[in-house]
């Protein structure tokens, strides 16, 4: 019951059609998520240690430990184990990667956190049905039938079947569209990388002295290198750093270059013609997760370079 009612009220602040309903919609979907995995995978384990006697465990204890205090480690175990499919396993993985961004980091994903949670919703309401542990022939408590009454009348137990038939009845005209995520999502890549883009020839050509792809190496080469750019205390002591900082900076190979994320730009837009919810998620995170930390690089920069001109200019 109380799963139903979590599911429900997601459902209905997935209604608001707003980022921050989605956003709030995805927490609660993501804690339920986790809850209905954490107990199929408890059961799995509870079923092996039954069996330890005459088959080897399936699990070490330290993966055991891992898969039990690990979102991701469950999703995983549970594909080896064909309870999820290859896209439940990639809307699970992205939309808890967003759930901790927003929650952790106020990281908020405006243009693309509706249609994201849309899918979140249709994949708990598959999950739900599948990996609730339970009788299937559950206690007539008043309460339970009550609350049963506005799905169907004739409910009288909580059991799988009318888990399926529930969740069907939240889900509906509330599924996610294919073909506008993987419009969503290739739109928000390209439009962020195109502004990534500008940022750097923006800093190229205001005073910087150097071209996009040298400041997108220094960005990089400042993150990487393990030397210390603390305050030096004499002249001879900054020509010292800095000749050690040229002699590092000259063997220095970026992982991303401007060529980089004009090859990103591409894959992005080619994300427009798949059909594959699971395919256009796993593409997405391909480019999202290594191009994020370089999309912060520069806005940072930009920031900053900002607030020194109007320094400047307001003395």
């Amino acid at each position: 019951k109380k799963d139903i009612e979590q599911l429900e009220i997601a459902a209905e602040l997935l209604d608001k059609n707003s980022p921050t309903g989605a956003r709030l919609s995805l927490f609660l979907l993501d804690n339920l998520a986790e809850l209905l995995m954490y107990n199929s995978v408890r059961m799995e384990f509870a079923w092996d240690d039954q069996f330890a006697s005459v088959r080897p465990p399936k699990c070490s204890a330290n993966k055991r430990r891992k898969i039990m205090d690990y979102f991701n480690d469950k999703v995983n175990f549970l594909v080896e184990e064909k309870k999820l499919d290859y896209d439940q396993e990639q809307v699970l993985k992205l939309g808890h990667r967003l759930r901790n961004e927003a929650y952790h980091n106020g990281v908020l994903r405006e243009y693309i956190i509706i249609p994201i949670t849309r899918a979140y919703l249709q994949t708990v309401c598959e999950l739900l049905p599948t990996l609730w542990i339970g009788s299937y022939s559950y206690t007539n408590h008043n309460e339970v039938k009550d609350f049963l009454k506005k799905y169907d009348k004739n409910f009288g137990d909580i059991d799988h079947d009318s888990l399926r038939q529930i969740c069907q009845t939240i889900l509906k005209g509330r599924e996610c569209e294919v073909s506008q995520l993987s419009v969503a999502v290739s739109d928000d890549l390209i439009n962020r990388v195109e502004e990534t883009i500008e940022g750097l020839k923006y800093l190229s050509s205001n005073g910087q002295k150097k071209s996009p792809d040298e400041i997108l190496k220094w960005m990089q080469f400042r993150e990487e290198t393990d030397i210390e750019f603390g305050v030096v205390k004499s002249d001879e002591e900054f020509r010292e750093l800095w000749k050690k900082v040229e002699q590092a900076l000259s063997v220095f190979r970026p992982k991303v270059t401007l060529r980089t994320l004009e090859s990103w730009k591409r894959k992005a837009e080619r994300i427009k013609l798949e059909a594959s919810l699971g395919v256009i998620l796993a593409k997405f995170q391909e480019i999202d997760q290594p191009f994020l930390k370089i999309e912060n690089f520069v806005s940072e920069a930009v920031f900053e370079y900002d607030e020194y001109i109007n320094s400047q200019i307001h003395g």
